[in-house]
């Protein structure tokens, strides 16, 4: 009986570990979601980045959710519409418009492209490069002292739309000068003394740079 008692008890021991065992191996097989369950979950993208169909990476979410933040920290309502092509041909139109106007009125194809130049000029040197600040309310007066020109693309130089409301000007100028029948020196001059102004004013050198003082505060 002895001899039965012990076969029994290394019996039971075995048995226990095999239980032990077969318990390790449930549990492990419970913890893990099988394919059939991920397939079924309805948020994929929130089983862990080692799971095979996971469709987000958990270790990119961050960066992507810091990027979305700081994309929005950076932009500039008073200034974004710029970028829109659909503003770039309103601003050509509204050129030809003026154009048209002063055709209207009386004047000749040199003069209106003239006077169509010198009006772009001058009001675009006072929107662009004298008034400061912004109407709007979310950037908590962070652009207060910044002009709109400086303002545009948060000061990034050489942009598309920089680039665009530099041409302008330009093309203006040589619609003015190109239609002078005959020659008239008085108005080349008075054309490209304004088409200098603006081109200086837009350079990036000039960013930030109040000569003497002037609207710095």
């Amino acid at each position: 009986s002895c001899r039965w008692g012990e076969v029994g008890g290394q019996t039971d021991k075995q048995t226990d570990k095999q239980t032990d065992r077969w318990t390790d191996k449930t549990s492990r097989k419970a913890s893990r979601p099988t394919t059939n369950q991920t397939r079924d979950t309805p948020f994929p993208f929130l089983l862990p980045s080692t799971n095979p169909f996971c469709l987000l990476d958990t270790s990119t979410r961050g960066s992507n959710m810091f990027n979305s933040i700081e994309s929005q920290t950076l932009s500039n309502a008073n200034t974004d519409w710029l970028d829109h092509k659909g503003v770039w041909a309103a601003y050509v139109v509204l050129m030809y418009l003026f154009y048209q106007f002063f055709k209207l009125v009386g004047f000749d194809t040199a003069g209106s492209w003239t006077l169509t130049h010198l009006l772009h000029a001058l009001l675009s040197w006072i929107f662009f490069h004298w008034m400061k600040g912004s109407p709007m309310q979310d950037n908590q007066g962070k652009h207060r002292k910044l002009t709109f020109w400086e303002q545009i693309d948060q000061g990034k130089q050489h942009t598309p739309t920089r680039k665009f409301l530099s041409i302008v000007p330009c093309i203006l100028f040589l619609l003015a000068i190109h239609n002078q029948r005959p020659f008239h020196t008085g108005l080349f001059f008075v054309n490209l003394t304004s088409l200098l102004i603006l081109l200086i004013s837009k350079a990036p050198s000039m960013h930030r740079v109040r000569i003497l003082g002037i609207n710095s505060e």
